[in-house]
């Protein structure tokens, strides 16, 4: 079963503030109809449906997230995620230090949560477990490679019968991945990439410190090996297609713009089975990427959120000691985030093959998407 919606946290450079909007992927990123074997192979031999289009406006904002004034300078350590089994408007956001509040939009309603034991950066690895019936986990792990930056947020779905009539909220601090080896002046693995293995285990890999398992019941860290998970961020595992899905990783400072499936109960280390370029349009050479984002839909369908930086030079009017006016160029650059909707489906020969549906740029001035969940 497919998700509707996806949430944009967008952040208005002029207010500091945070703003949800909930975007409809149909037909904003994907076509009604599934897509039959004919069109797979049209779409991946002529691009036909990978077309970029422009965005100049956004929906209109389920909520705005405030930072306090002193939190100013430290807005990079705040932190959004979806919740899952909540639905998918169910969204957490800690703010720095740790304060940390759920907007759900079924409910129309801000709920306060304990508070995180540490704050937490933009860029923090996500994981979700259910480890039983209506209860779940979700796993936070910076990427800074410092002690005290792995927690779990506890809850459960909202309406689920509990012990005593007391609801399951909690932030609980975890031990560590464990130090780089040689041990450098205390330094820690700095997560690179992660993903959940089975019901009680999860993979956590680093560029520089190789790759360690953490078993969630007995809170213990065993090294894997040497080698490195081959993506980037949080694997997403779909169980109609028995694989795990990610970015590929990073290579020489310039990404491949490739999804690639791979399969972590097969072997270790992970053999990438198989790989689909997503962006295949010629992106401008003044395109630098920043970030990039898997999200789950389900069932084999993702939208992957890329974010770039651009250079935009623009003449503008000088006068020198002299008086006179002087054509010179100034650079200046821009955010803007590219989302693309693909289908990864099973063909008639049991192959996989991915269709591209549609790509949209959201390029507008004075906002910022920060994560698409």
């Amino acid at each position: 079963m497919y998700r509707q919606f996806v949430n944009l946290i967008m952040h208005d450079q002029r207010s500091t503030l945070y703003s949800m909007r909930r975007l409809g992927i149909i037909p904003h990123l994907f076509h009604e109809s599934p897509a039959s074997d004919a069109q797979v192979a049209a779409a991946n031999k002529k691009g036909c449906l990978s077309r970029i289009s422009s965005c100049n406006h956004l929906p209109r904002p389920d909520i705005n997230f405030a930072l306090q004034p002193k939190m100013a300078d430290v807005t990079p350590m705040h932190f959004f995620s979806l919740l899952r089994g909540q639905g998918d408007g169910c969204v957490m956001f800690t703010a720095p230090f740790g304060l940390t509040t759920v907007y759900d939009v079924a409910m129309q309603s801000v709920i306060a949560m304990p508070q995180a034991n540490f704050s937490k950066p933009s860029d923090s690895i996500a994981l979700s477990m259910t480890p039983r019936g209506d209860h779940y986990q979700l796993y936070v792990m910076g990427r800074a490679g410092v002690n005290g930056s792995f927690e779990v947020f506890n809850y459960c779905r909202a309406g689920a019968p509990t012990v005593g009539g007391e609801r399951w909220w909690s932030w609980d601090p975890l031990p560590s991945p464990p130090q780089v080896e040689p041990y450098l002046h205390g330094s820690r693995m700095c997560p690179s990439a992660a993903a959940v293995l089975d019901e009680t285990t999860i993979c956590v890999s680093s560029i520089d410190g190789g790759a360690y398992t953490f078993d969630t019941v007995k809170c213990l860290w065993r090294q894997a090996g040497s080698w490195v998970l081959p993506f980037q961020g949080a694997a997403e595992y779909v169980p109609e297609l028995g694989l795990w899905f990610g970015l590929e990783a990073t290579c020489g400072g310039s990404p491949h713009h490739r999804l690639c499936a791979f399969d972590l109960s097969l072997s270790w280390p992970p053999v990438v089975q198989h790989a689909w370029d997503y962006l295949d349009d010629g992106l401008p050479d003044h395109w630098v990427p920043l970030k990039r984002h898997l999200v789950n839909l389900g069932s084999g369908r993702f939208c992957i959120a890329t974010s770039f930086r651009a250079e935009v030079k623009h003449a503008v009017i000088a006068y020198g000691f002299s008086s006179d006016e002087e054509q010179v160029e100034i650079d200046e650059y821009t955010e803007a985030t590219l989302l693309t909707g693909v289908d990864v489906v099973r063909c008639g020969s049991g192959a996989l093959e991915m269709i591209k549906h549609k790509s949209r740029l959201y390029d507008i001035e004075g906002m910022n998407i920060r994560c698409v969940l």
